[in-house]
């Protein structure tokens, strides 16, 4: 770690890279994407593990486990869950792909934001030779 005006600097990837993350921003940037994306994914199972109940409903109700005269009628309000149920899960999957990308960015602007500060750091470096 390397502390520079008072602040704290980390080495992002290693010491042939150069490159160093001082912008809190860029990682709460990041922390939030990730935290999107697992609580993304957390709905994504809980929503698959609905969508399994009503399988396994369905089926026992094809196969009679069931009794009563109202069969049918759970049977085509249990698809219509399984459809409204897939249809979310499309929804999340693609918010999950957004949130990826999101975090590609991030991750690509963590390294512009490296090779950047390294540009100064040799600016400044040249600069000081010259005084």
């Amino acid at each position: 770690m390397f502390r520079k005006s008072g602040m704290l600097h980390k080495q992002l990837v290693n010491k042939d890279t150069m490159v160093e993350v001082s912008g809190a921003e860029v990682k709460t940037k990041l922390a939030t994407a990730t935290v999107s994306v697992l609580k993304m994914l957390e709905i994504v199972n809980v929503l698959n593990d609905r969508e399994r109940k009503c399988f396994k409903e369905r089926e026992e109700l094809r196969e009679g486990r069931r009794g009563g005269g109202k069969i049918e009628q759970e049977v085509v309000d249990l698809t219509k869950e399984k459809e409204t149920v897939t249809t979310e899960v499309s929804k999340l999957k693609e918010r999950i792909s957004a949130l990826e990308g999101e975090l590609k960015l991030g991750k690509e602007e963590v390294a512009a934001l490296g090779g950047e500060k390294t540009k100064m750091e040799d600016f400044v470096h040249s600069s000081r030779q010259w005084l």
